[in-house]
């Protein structure tokens, strides 16, 4: 009897599960975690993704000054959304103008975008797919992290970066609320030779809104991305 009964919880519990309905919108940027604070002037970056291998996303960037970098990214998760969204990083004290084997690794950054995403279980005609609900949001975040440079013969050739970020963003999608999510995690990044970046992210993500609230959720991301100083770009940090 017991063994009956606990067949019976399991079912009850599962079902109860699959009953449940879920009311938001989707995230405005929830890929594009590489490392802060790596920000310098007259370079030229372009990156790719993939997230919780249903997703994924690609981002070109240019550093028009040490602190500052201005970036456009696409992204996906495949059947719950797709965004392009627009936005400046600010790095308060760049690793390149430290001049030290060891950097402390600090930035911010805001944008806005767009797209189409989001669920509503009403399960009513003028409640459409997630294709067809147009989403908008913005999003604020900020990271900090350790980084550590090697050189040889005097010329930086690897930066190893241990980092964690955050993400606040205020998004609505049609017929769903306003959702307020926060993404935030650990990461690990490669930097090689100022050319080619490897990295690995592991957010949590939680949202609220209105009708419920989710909390505990992870993926994980990996990305790679390629750097190129402009004629007028970067010049090569050396170490005396």
């Amino acid at each position: 009897m017991r063994k009956v009964s606990f067949i019976w919880c399991m079912a009850l519990a599962i079902l109860t599960c699959c009953a449940c309905t879920s009311h938001y919108s989707s995230p405005i940027r929830a890929c594009g975690y590489d490392s802060p604070g790596r920000t310098e002037k007259g370079t030229m970056d372009a990156q790719i993704s993939n997230a919780s291998v249903f997703g994924g996303s690609a981002s070109v960037g240019y550093a028009p000054l040490d602190w500052l970098k201005v970036e456009a990214q696409g992204e996906f998760y495949t059947g719950k959304f797709a965004n392009g969204n627009f936005g400046l990083r600010l790095s308060p004290l760049p690793a390149v103008r430290q001049k030290s084997k060891v950097q402390f690794l600090t930035e911010f950054e805001l944008g806005l975008g767009f797209g189409a995403g989001g669920k509503s279980d009403s399960k009513t005609d003028d409640d459409p797919e997630w294709h067809k609900r147009f989403t908008y949001g913005m999003y604020l975040g900020t990271g900090i992290g350790l980084g550590v440079s090697f050189f040889d013969n005097g010329i930086r050739f690897l930066d190893l970066d241990l980092y964690v970020r955050m993400r606040y963003e205020p998004t609505k999608s049609e017929y769903a609320p306003m959702t307020h999510w926060l993404i935030y995690g650990p990461g690990i990044q490669l930097r090689f030779d100022r050319v080619f970046r490897i990295y690995y992210f592991l957010p949590m993500w939680n949202y609220w809104n209105d009708i419920e609230s989710t909390r505990g959720g992870s993926f994980g991301e990996i990305g790679i991305g390629f750097e190129f100083d402009l004629p007028a770009g970067g010049t090569r940090w050396k170490y005396d």
